[in-house]
């Protein structure tokens, strides 16, 4: 009994550290106060999905580059907004990829050869006036406003519960409906 007893010993001071190297021990801790003083449990518990969607854009925006270049970057142009994308669909003649979820794909705008995949259509798009980056970023931030507005129906902790519950009591709008937009 006292080798066997020895032996978890071992297993254990092992595992601890391990998981020592791949985190604090106080890492949730520190992550969890982290998100209550960015205002993300808040914005969790009040289902403030363009608060989540600010948080969003903002951890998106440090994807594939130093975290400095992106942080430089959001301190002199700002993170795009709910807001931002929600007016700039009310322009004039809008892209019609930009009509729904369901329609917004291969977008294919380049913000560093000012292109896209309905170059008419380029001056009166809202992807290039978002402040971000790149184009893909700028896609993205137009894609992630169109999924929580189209399939969330708005409300992104509500979508997620209906998920982890497996309800069908929540379901999108039809297509055709969505906000106005005709859908092909």
């Amino acid at each position: 009994m006292a080798c066997r007893s020895a032996a978890m010993q071992r297993a254990i001071s092992l595992i601890q550290r391990v998981c020592d190297i791949a985190a604090p021990r106080n890492y949730l801790a520190e992550t969890r106060a982290h998100l209550v003083n960015a205002g993300i449990v808040a914005a969790v518990a009040n289902h403030d999905t363009p608060a989540l969607y600010r948080w969003l854009m903002e951890t998106i925006s440090y994807q594939g580059i130093a975290n400095r270049v992106a942080s430089d970057y959001l301190d002199r142009h700002g993170c795009v907004q709910w807001a931002d994308v929600e007016n700039g669909l009310r322009r004039p003649d809008p892209c019609p990829k930009l009509a729904t979820y369901w329609t917004f794909h291969s977008c294919g705008y380049r913000k560093w050869a000012r292109t896209c995949d309905v170059q008419p259509r380029l001056p009166h798009c809202i992807v290039p006036a978002l402040p971000m980056r790149n184009g893909s970023l700028a896609q993205a931030a137009a894609a992630l406003y169109l999924f929580l507005r189209d399939v969330c129906g708005g409300d992104f902790i509500g979508w997620i519960d209906d998920q982890l519950t497996g309800s069908k009591e929540r379901t999108p709008p039809p297509r055709a409906v969505l906000h106005g937009a005709i859908c092909v």
